[in-house]
């Protein structure tokens, strides 16, 4: 099973937001032991993403028309390729948010590490509370 994926959609053209069922995703993967992607037929950002980011289908395929022109397009389950690429952009760049699974400082972060760190206590940003911390307020 681990070379064969397996692709949930739902035959519709278009199909429905509120019908693509993408929890099968899991369900199929739980069954069957294969990957399972998703097979678009509803030209919907927020399906796409959705079926990546939260039920982690492993390919999303789409239909593509390249010039808007073609009968399927006229049908409202094409994707144009000015449509779709800021989608698959999207999905890529979202898995840069991930991380490493554990909290620490970003290299972002560091420019500013000595001026938020009070070098006695790590307080300075709170240092205007800190005289109710200590009881004298």
């Amino acid at each position: 099973a681990a070379d064969i994926t397996l692709l949930h959609c739902v035959s519709a053209y278009p199909a429905p937001v509120a019908e693509a069922n993408l929890s099968a995703i899991a369900a199929i993967r739980k069954t069957t032991g294969c990957k399972v992607g998703w097979s678009d037929h509803t030209r919907s950002p927020a399906v796409v993403e959705r079926a990546v980011h939260h039920w982690n289908a492993s390919v999303v395929e789409f239909h593509l028309d390249l010039d808007g022109k073609g009968a399927e397009y006229a049908s409202g389950h094409c994707w144009l390729p000015e449509e779709i690429a800021p989608v698959i952009a999207r999905v890529r760049e979202s898995f840069l948010a991930d991380g490493a699974g554990f909290k620490e400082p970003q290299p972002s972060e560091r420019a500013d590490r000595d001026w938020r760190a009070d070098p006695t206590d790590g307080m300075r940003p709170l240092r205007h509370i800190r005289p109710v911390w200590e009881g004298a307020a």
